[in-house]
């Protein structure tokens, strides 16, 4: 399953350090939620989220954390 940041970054054709400064998080931070090696605290999940719907996508909580089930 591809990472909902994954999918957002694609569907706006944005890199990893683009996205990064927009959302006001670590190009790193982002790369490893990508690959799945770290997860995001709630505070910044909530910024990603909060990003992606002033782009008209919709990221949901639980998909930063679907693969620690």
């Amino acid at each position: 399953m591809t990472h909902p940041l994954l999918r957002l970054r694609e569907k706006l054709n944005l890199t990893q350090h683009e996205l990064s400064r927009a959302a006001h998080v670590g190009q790193s931070n982002i790369s490893h939620y990508e690959c799945g090696s770290r997860y995001p605290v709630v505070k910044t999940a909530i910024k990603l989220i909060r990003f992606a719907k002033s782009k008209g996508m919709t990221i949901l909580l639980h998909e930063f954390y679907e693969d620690l089930k």
